[in-house]
């Protein structure tokens, strides 16, 4: 191998916490998958992480804070507090739905989608710039993030991104 890989990790619905993202620490961000993929890279070439770590360059897209207020407000409007919250599954719900329900495009609306894009087209660009213009890139989504990233593509396949 002698360009890096660039693998972008974006995740899904839920909230998603700010160590998600957390590059100073790859035992903690992306929960953990960093350090599992170049273990298994490190398995599969026979050669050890250290070496791993000069090929890969991996990059979180954390687009969660786009919906994030709007989710705490929604909560705040529908007084959900006052709700009982077993096993943190009011949260779950009202997290999950918000994030699949807000990323839609709707005939007049399409501001969270394309806030949404920015943030991964923002996220490749460094990205990029870190593993060099010549890396092959590797995007692993989990849920909707997998959804978010195959949209994303298309839009680039079909010229029409908006960003």
């Amino acid at each position: 191998m002698s360009n890096k890989i660039a693998v972008a990790v974006i995740h899904g619905i839920g909230k998603a916490s700010p160590k998600f993202k957390n590059k100073d620490n790859p035992e903690k961000f992306a929960g953990g998958i960093a350090r599992k993929l170049k273990s298994q890279v490190s398995e599969l070439l026979g050669e050890d992480e250290q070496q791993i770590d000069s090929k890969l360059e991996i990059e979180v897209i954390y687009w969660a804070p786009i919906l994030q207020n709007l989710e705490d407000e929604l909560s705040r409007r529908l007084e959900l507090k006052k709700l009982s919250n077993p096993w943190g599954l009011r949260d779950f719900i009202i997290h999950s739905f918000a994030d699949s329900i807000g990323y839609q495009i709707t005939p007049k609306h399409r501001e969270i989608y394309d806030q949404v894009h920015q943030v991964i087209a923002d996220t490749l660009k460094e990205l990029a710039q870190k593993a060099g213009s010549k890396a092959q890139l590797c995007i692993i989504g989990h849920s909707l993030g997998s959804v978010i990233t195959s949209n994303y593509v298309w839009d680039l396949q079909n010229e029409v991104m908006r960003i």
